[in-house]
């Protein structure tokens, strides 16, 4: 019953924002993710902060994280309908509705430096697929920006010393990451991260793929306490800055230009402060903390990763063009071009997020239109 009336007047607070939206442009940006969760706290928080700046004050915002209002699997069709104006969208849960998005997303494997693969996945979805655009149009979203995360590895709740030791066991692993645990010979079950932790917990499933800091902003380093340094691919097809079509139609330009000029912060925000930075810091700091053990795959385990990784943009490519989508080799070509373009750029700048905003906005921001 508590929790019954903690929803209900959360709800109440996010209605009562809608029926004055129209006075004060006010946004409600809704979050399947907790409030400490990377995201959240330097993505979606720093995109609003920098929108409002930008606009004068003229925009404001209504933050509701938590799933309050939104699910993991919710959150398309919650800005489609208007419960939310905007949120995070993990397209992977939307591979049916959003084909042509998935063919970048399905590129799993190639997942590395998390700077620079969203940089190469938002300019391949916002410059060189106008049908990735047309699709999130058709959802009645505006779609403005996705993040990375860093390189997935296998975070167990048993100790893993060789992938001889996962042979038959269950690994959640969602999308194309499944694959690559078929291709391992453990079986993938496919639950929202955020279901991790009891599945975990309960013996469904013994280890899940995720990015190192997974263990502190899930909490899964209470059940999980080895990690195996097995390169395991990525995630970058969630769409962190994005507005419902109807609510950016009603906005004035100088709301839109702000918005636009937001989004480096969301990208930058949630993949190098926070998927990068986070790993980085529970590296040096939470894992021993934790009482994490982490072992490192072998020469041959790498090399066989490399190999995997040869094979999957052609089948990428057939899989597609197996399920009627045209044109799905130009775009992973562009997205294979893009992201040998950002490991340059990256290399120049590193993680500096100053920086690293300036070359989204240069390369990728500057040439959208409204």
């Amino acid at each position: 019953m508590k929790n019954l009336k903690t929803y209900a007047s959360v709800l109440t607070l996010a209605v009562a924002s809608i029926g004055t939206a129209a006075q004060a442009t006010d946004l409600i940006y809704g979050s399947y993710l907790s409030p400490e969760h990377g995201n959240n706290k330097f993505g979606m928080e720093r995109f609003m902060e920098e929108a409002k700046t930008v606009s004068e004050g003229s925009l404001s915002f209504q933050f509701i994280p938590g799933g309050a209002l939104v699910g993991a699997k919710t959150t398309l069709e919650g800005i489609r309908d208007g419960i939310v104006d905007g949120g995070i969208v993990v397209s992977l849960y939307h591979a049916s509705d959003l084909p042509y998005n998935s063919v970048i997303t399905n590129l799993t494997a190639f997942g590395g430096d998390a700077a620079v693969v969203a940089g190469a996945t938002n300019e391949t979805t916002l410059l060189n697929c106008p049908q990735c655009m047309e699709e999130w149009a058709n959802w009645n979203v505006k779609h403005l920006g996705a993040y990375s995360t860093s390189m997935y590895k296998l975070l167990c709740a048993k100790e893993v010393t060789s992938i001889e030791d996962i042979k038959g066991w269950r690994i959640r692993a969602a999308g194309a990451t499944g694959r690559w645990i078929n291709h391992l010979g453990a079986t993938p079950v496919n639950i929202p991260a955020t279901d991790t932790y009891e599945a975990l917990q309960r013996g469904q499933v013994e280890c899940t793929v995720g990015s190192l800091s997974w263990l502190k902003t899930f909490s899964l380093g209470d059940v999980a306490k080895y990690v195996y340094d097995l390169p395991s691919g990525a995630y970058f097809g969630g769409s962190i800055a994005n507005i419902n079509t109807n609510r950016w139609d009603s906005l004035s330009d100088i709301e839109k230009k702000a918005i636009i000029a937001a989004a480096p912060k969301a990208v930058s925000g949630a993949t190098v402060m926070g998927y990068i930075g986070d790993d980085v810091e529970y590296a040096e700091t939470g894992a021993a903390a934790d009482g994490i053990t982490i072992n490192t795959p072998s020469e041959e385990e790498m090399a066989m990763v490399d190999e995997y990784r040869k094979t999957e943009a052609d089948l990428i490519i057939k899989m597609a063009q197996d399920a009627g989508i045209e044109g799905a080799e130009e775009i992973v070509n562009a997205f294979l071009a893009n992201l040998e373009k950002w490991e340059g750029i990256i290399a120049e700048i590193g993680h500096d997020p100053a920086k690293y905003e300036e070359a989204l906005q240069r390369e990728i921001y500057s040439k959208l239109d409204m």
